[in-house]
């Protein structure tokens, strides 16, 4: 084995070390071709040729950040990069940097301060600068290394990275590996550092020093003496590093097709580094054996390294791309919003203060885009004084959309929470390769170990004059098509400081989208802000409730759905509506649950109805809906959005749109549109605003007095807007008529004045077009016609119920596995285990009685709060196992407690859905006590599963136990001291001729079950239900901290788990002890669970036979 002696000089043992880097990449490299040859891998990066880069990782401390080139293998490994990191990726592994999703040779390292690599390579430099920025000050004059290739030098986001370096002066390294090519196309004489005029000694004021990568030990010198430069001006630097390239391009490349033999021999012959620096050793003095050693030895290394990754596991796909919601801001967003008091804000004040406040008390929070700064404080003064007030920390960005998206994704991966801000939304596609390809996919493609927290803030949409085409758009569709990122579109001040203040919160990139024209809408305004009132992703708010037709909408386009809804009330039109808001992800469950039951679904959008979001709304209620559905979209036609506002407003959806599409859906019912007709010779004078951004003004100071006669353009009033104070022209000649009362503020386009217009004066075109007159009338006698619903009332709309002392009562035998391996002795306990994951089970003894039992855990329950047979709306008992048909088990039951409460007059019923029984016992408490708020349900679980066993039927013996529990339910308005509250449970059913599972008299009473089909269908319903039950409470999977299935197997519930992408720490699973007791097992869950103090949101999940299926999301606030 080789190892380096104390006698090796200092810089003799820094070149071994080196050299030791530079074989390990170079033995990787070769291993991985042979791995792609035999099969084993599909795509190789090589990086032979650019090993010297290694030298460089002497010169850099654990403060300084890689943002690496893919081929810088060596200086990965100098790093502290292992080979066996290299295979992992290269095949893709569950122990990959990635988890499998990112191409081999991309790594990254949190705790090393690489950063992940990227594709195009040169997006990566954006975020480089943005380190630097996010580092700069901190001890040890940190720098950060940006490498990429020869042919990358001529991305735009490469010059932007640069001239933003150079012009904020930041510690920035950008490293350029020149092997020549661009994968196949010559570089020399076309880069911005060797042009057709020859080299050049800077770019942009950036001193560039070259260096021979071929020679590691002349590098290594030049590389000290430029970082050092950088640690003392703390400014940037360009190094030109000149390699030959001594492979293919990837392996998909054959480089004999565009270089000769004669090219790649010399370059073998005289370009290798590791024969400059092998060469360089044995000059110093180190023998060649060693040397040789040394080779052997690291080249035994990284095969044994890539043996031991050929048996890791494949990665777990996983369906999910963000992380998931915090469940604190979940379950903050569940409680009462604050009180409103104190004066109103608008859009553009209630955000501009949830800013405020975030900058006030976090270090990490800055702002960066376009004026930004004071005095303008952004186009619409959404920052005014905030600069001001925390200078240095928003500041004004270069004007590049790129450079401060890229540059804050950077500031997020070292720690900042930095919120970038794009003048127009239309600006978006300038900055979409940053949003698409790296904001929306860091978190995903590093398996977690990376997140990029950006709060990308952009004004959006057009009804407002003089915004057209380039200041008008939203972009929502394109951006919601992008998995990994949040995209937002509130219609309020209080949903936008509240999804303002969730994302700056939260874990997630974040697109929030505010339409312009609902900026300073002192309708839309809030007097609740302080610390505003989270809104997570992914749901929507419920504005008006009704029957007849469900809207939904988001944006500019709430209020218009709004004052159509007050028309059609007035027809007797009962609108359900819903403000979308967050468009990606969307309430999905809320949308399809108001569809089911109004049968009619109108989608308004501002964007374009041609691939706009309003047809993924569509499509999905269309996918989960049966029987008849009627749906519209009102949408901007496939056109651009017109400068002219007459033209832009007859495009845009309006009021009159949504009426008259609903009427048609509705029958019966006549929509008549007017426009007032101004006198003639009268010229009406309007409201204006100095901006388009203006949403209303008020009138200071007349001029000018009912009479008087003006000229046109003459100032006749002082007027004070949104934005600004200015002087108001006369529109046209003659005399002022009337001037009417505005010592308020008035919307734009309002009427003020009338002028009685001169002979021959030519009156002035309406720059606002004013809003037509919509009357509504139905035909005598009509009515809506009443679509025929498939489920009951939405969801969302039905207040959680608590659940409180839980019961558990258990058969009186624990049958152990030693118990059944000792009647089949071909079994061993493992055995059981392996295929189960349970070792002992209670079952029925002899003396034991079902119905016994279940009142005794009922009367248990009932006392533990307070409660006697009397103080009941109803018993639910679900069974699969009753000992007969009739009495039904809760008669029996309310029986047995009347023997000490007395009669009372108590609702009772079984109800059988096999293990599925407790969710849908559940449900049917929970409707029921949605009629009676300050009521209370008893529901029993009662399982005597093993009465049904075969004992010959080795199957069946190792699963089942029996037991009984009994849970109060209280309504919405006692389930405040609760300790669980229950969502409305979601459930399903797929039928079953008994083929898959049966049991009762008629198959002879044992029970039978077909293993593998069911084990299949188990897994794939309680994902799915669990995924719609989460989305019905607008979470999702990702959200909930604490999963509570159904005991069914230790199989099963391995696999669901795996499958949801979930921690398995998430999961509670006490089938060990227990065994499968049917519907009992999620309540016996439940009271084990609840010791341990938890919170946040759980979700409960069930199937069994029938094939029935449930699931249900359940808080568990904090208790005090």
């Amino acid at each position: 084995m080789f190892r380096l002696t104390t006698q090796s000089a200092p810089h003799t043992t820094r070149a071994l070390h080196a050299l030791r880097a530079m074989l390990r990449a170079r033995w990787v490299d070769a291993v991985e071709a042979e791995l792609v040859q035999r099969g084993e891998a599909f795509f190789q990066l090589g990086g032979a040729g650019h090993e010297a880069s290694a030298v460089l990782a002497h010169h850099l401390g654990p403060q300084d950040w890689l943002q690496p080139h893919y081929r810088s293998r060596a200086l990965l490994i100098a790093r502290g990069f292992e080979p066996v990191r290299f295979f992992h990726g290269l095949l893709s592994t569950a122990e990959s940097d990635s988890a499998g999703r990112q191409m081999p040779a991309f790594l990254n390292d949190p705790d090393l301060h690489v950063m992940p690599m990227t594709v195009p390579t040169g997006n990566g430099l954006l975020h480089a600068v943005g380190v630097a920025r996010e580092v700069h000050a901190q001890a040890g004059a940190p720098i950060v290394v940006a490498g990429i290739g020869d042919g990358t030098t001529q991305q735009g986001e490469v010059m932007e990275a640069i001239g933003d370096a150079a012009r904020l002066a930041m510690p920035v390294l950008f490293w350029i590996e020149d092997n020549g090519y661009a994968i196949s196309t010559h570089t020399a004489g076309r880069t911005f550092y060797d042009t057709a005029l020859g080299p050049v000694d800077d770019f942009l004021g950036v001193p560039i020093t070259r260096a021979d990568g071929r020679d590691p030990v002349t590098l290594d010198a030049i590389c000290g003496r430029v970082v050092d430069e950088m640690r003392e001006s703390r400014r940037p630097a360009i190094m030109v590093v000149t390699t030959e390239r001594l492979t293919h391009h990837t392996n998909a490349d054959d480089e004999s097709v565009y270089r000769s033999e004669e090219e790649r021999s010399g370059a073998r012959t005289s370009g290798d580094p590791i024969v400059f620096m092998r060469d360089h050793l044995v000059a110093e003095g180190v023998p060649v054996a060693d040397l040789t050693a040394l080779d052997a030895e690291v080249e035994a290394e990284v095969r044994a390294a890539a043996t031991l990754v050929l048996a890791a596991p494949d990665p777990t796909t996983t369906r999910l791309a963000s992380a998931p919601v915090d469940p604190d801001l979940i379950a903050r967003s569940l409680e009462d919003p604050p009180e409103a008091g104190g004066p109103p804000h608008t859009m553009l004040e209630a955000m501009r203060e949830v800013l405020r406040a975030r900058l006030a008390d976090d270090a990490r929070v800055s702002i960066l885009g376009q004026d930004i700064e004071d005095p303008k404080g952004d186009v619409f003064g959404l920052t005014r004084g905030l600069s001001t007030q925390f200078p240095g920390r928003v500041t004004n960005a270069a004007l590049s959309e790129s450079t401060i998206v890229g540059t804050a994704i950077g500031r997020a991966m070292a720690g900042g929470r930095p919120v970038a801000m794009v003048q127009f939304a239309d600006f978006l596609p300038l900055a979409f390769n940053q949003i698409a390809s790296e904001l929306a996919t860091i978190h995903w493609r590093t398996a977690g170990a990376w997140s990029a927290p950006v709060v990308v803030l952009a004004p959006c949409g057009a009804y407002r004059p003089g915004l057209g085409p380039f200041h008008a758009q939203t972009m929502e569709a394109t951006f919601a098509h992008i998995p990994g990122l949040d995209v937002a579109m509130p219609s309020t001040a209080a949903d936008a400081a509240g999804m303002l203040s969730a994302a700056l919160e939260g874990n997630r990139p974040t697109l929030i989208l505010y339409p312009k024209t609902c900026l300073n809408d002192p309708a839309r305004a809030t007097t609740a802000i302080g610390d505003a009132h989270p809104v997570p992703p992914g749901r929507a708010a419920h504005t008006r409730r009704g029957d007849d037709v469900t809207i939904v909408a988001w944006g500019a386009t709430v209020p218009i759905a709004e004052r159509a809804a007050d028309i059609l009330d007035a027809a007797t039109v009962s609108v359900d509506l819903i403000d979308l808001r967050s468009i990606a992800p969307w309430d999905r469950e809320a949308v399809i649950a108001s569809a089911a039951r109004t049968r009619r679904l109108v989608v308004v959008h501002e964007d374009n109805l041609t691939g706009g979001f309003g047809g993924e709304v569509v499509a999905a209620v269309s996918d989960h809906l049966e029987g008849e559905l009627t749906t519209r979209r009102v949408a901007r036609a496939d056109t651009l959005v017109p400068n002219n506002y007459v033209n832009q407003i007859e495009l845009l959806p309006s009021v009159a749109d949504v009426v008259t599409t609903v009427a048609s859906m509705i029958g019966g019912l006549e929509v008549e549109v007017s426009h007032a007709v101004a006198a003639e010779g009268v010229l009406v004078v309007e409201a204006a605003g100095s901006s388009p951004a203006d949403q209303q003004i008020m009138v200071v100071d007349w001029l000018v007095a009912e009479g008087d006669h003006v000229s046109e353009g003459q100032i006749i009033a002082e007027c004070e807007g949104d934005k600004a104070a200015f002087e108001l022209a006369a529109p046209a000649s003659g005399d002022i008529a009337e001037l009417l009362d505005t010592d308020e503020f008035v919307p734009v386009g309002t009427p003020i004045a009338r002028i009685t217009l001169a002979p021959g004066a030519a009156a002035a075109r309406r720059r606002i077009p004013a809003e037509p007159t919509i009357r509504l009338r139905r035909d005598p006698g009509a009515r809506p016609a009443v679509m025929p619903a498939s489920t009951p009332s939405p969801l969302r709309a039905a207040a959680p119920v608590g659940l409180s002392g839980i019961a558990v009562r258990a058969g009186s035998h624990i049958l152990t596995n030693a118990d059944i391996t000792a009647r089949f002795p071909d079994r061993t306990e493992e055995d059981i285990v392996r295929r189960t994951g349970i070792r002992q089970r209670p079952v029925m003894a002899d003396g034991d009685d079902l119905i016994t039992l279940s009142a005794a855990a009922a009367r248990e329950a009932l006392e533990s709060q307070g409660l006697a047979l009397g103080d009941l709306e109803a018993i639910i008992v679900a069974t699969g196992t009753p000992p007969h048909l009739s009495p039904t088990v809760a008669c029996m039951v309310q029986s047995l407690l009347a023997q000490d409460d007395g009669p009372a007059d108590v609702a009772a019923h079984d109800v059988s859905a096999a293990c599925s029984g407790y969710l849908y016992a559940l449900q049917g408490a929970h409707d029921m006590l949605q009629q009676r708020p300050d009521g209370a349900v008893l529901v029993i679980t009662a399982e005597a599963m093993t009465r049904y066993v075969d004992p010959n039927d080795f199957d069946t013996v190792v699963v089942f136990g029996d037991a009984v529990t009994a849970t109060v339910v209280f309504g919405p308005e006692r389930a405040q001291g609760s300790p669980i509250l229950l969502h409305r449970p979601v459930l399903s059913a797929t039928g079953d001729d008994g083929t898959i599972i049966h049991h009762g008299p008629e198959y002879s009473d044992h029970l039978f079950m077909d293993g593998p089909r069911v084990y299949t269908r188990a897994v794939r319903e309680m994902l799915r239900m669990l995924d719609r039950a989460a989305a019905a409470s607008g979470a999702s999977m990702a959200d909930l901290m604490h999963v509570i299935p159904h005991q069914a197997n230790g199989r099963i519930i391995s696999s669901i788990q795996a499958r949801s992408g979930l921690p398995m720490d998430r999961f509670v699973v006490n089938v060990e002890r227990w065994g499968n007791t049917s519907s009992s097992t999620i309540p016996i869950a439940l009271a084990e669970h609840l010791p341990s103090g938890p919170t946040g949101l759980g979700g409960l999940v069930a199937f069994g036979a029938g094939l029935t299926s449930g699931a249900a999301i359940v808080e568990f606030p904090k208790q005090p």
